[in-house]
């Protein structure tokens, strides 16, 4: 088993993240990560970030906060096993921000 990393990202802040029908986004993504949990495929979760940071660009002073105008932010962060690309694959598509639009991006982490 390799171990994972499932960026997260959308273009809402984690404060204003709108519900999804049926039941509420945070619901959902508790109920997944305790799949995740219970199944032993989870390594470990960041799941929130501060509203502080900064984002620098070569050649320019760098922006207050994490979040630029107009494009997806990081939303959360998790490593998980799993035995490749495929099998990481189809648990990150069981992610609920993909309802909202958002991404996951899949990455071997070395």
């Amino acid at each position: 088993m390799d171990e994972f990393i499932l960026l997260i990202r959308s273009s809402y802040p984690p404060q204003q993240l709108p519900p999804i029908p049926q039941r509420p986004l945070l619901q959902l993504w508790q109920e997944w990560v305790d799949h995740l949990k219970a199944k032993g495929t989870l390594v470990a979760l960041r799941p929130y970030f501060d509203e502080d940071g900064r984002v620098l660009t070569r050649g320019q002073p760098a922006a207050e906060g994490p979040y630029v105008e107009g494009e997806t932010i990081i939303t959360g962060l998790l490593f998980i096993r799993a035995a490749d690309y495929e099998a990481a694959t189809r648990i990150a598509q069981g992610c609920p921000m993909l309802a909202l639009g958002g991404t996951v991006e899949v990455r071997l982490a070395q």
